[in-house]
């Protein structure tokens, strides 16, 4: 029986989520974590989408991707996860999978999901206890969007939407995690 189809809209964020399998760690050091950004936005180019936000955490991705045309998130998604899974296992010394299992996505249809949606990444490194404030958090792209500043990769190419800055401001100005 084949897999169910995935609901991917053109011209719609949708949130991304990838989960590594058996607790494997997906990043182990920051050069794993620079080198999946540095592809992500390479990708993003080659495939028309436009990243609005990421977070990377140890044992999971999510990204918040807007494809010009819905089937471009499952060609970036399959050229990102071939490149990065071949580097770590050749890294590792490993064979097989990373990913627990085929990517999913959720298109958010409105402002209020993609408000919460961003309020939900900014605080997870908080709530995972890998910081004390999301600020602190290097893997996200929190700290492009409220400071304009992005530490560890120079190059990466998140659009310069206002919208969305101001939804992580709304996020951030409620001072707490949401449940």
């Amino acid at each position: 029986m084949a897999r169910p189809k995935r609901l991917l809209i053109d011209q719609q964020p949708h949130l991304i989520n990838y989960q590594a399998i058996n607790q494997r760690n997906a990043f182990s050091d920051n050069q794993d974590y620079q080198q999946y950004l540095h592809w992500l936005n390479k990708e993003a180019l080659i495939h028309n989408c436009i990243l609005h936000a990421y977070l990377l955490l140890p044992k999971q991705i999510y990204l918040v991707l807007e494809p010009s045309c819905g089937e471009d998130i499952s060609k970036l998604m399959q050229a990102l996860g071939r490149r990065y899974v071949r580097y770590l296992n050749l890294k590792e010394k490993l064979s097989g999978t990373l990913w627990k299992d085929r990517f999913k996505a959720s298109p958010l249809q409105s402002d209020f999901w993609l408000k919460n949606t961003l309020h939900y990444l900014v605080y997870k490194p908080v709530t995972e206890g890998l910081c004390e404030t999301p600020k602190d958090y290097p893997w996200s792209s929190y700290r492009k969007y409220v400071f304009q500043q992005l530490s560890y990769l120079q190059d990466l190419k998140l659009p310069p939407n206002p919208s969305i800055r101001s939804q992580l401001e709304v996020a951030i100005s409620r001072n707490l995690p949401l449940p």
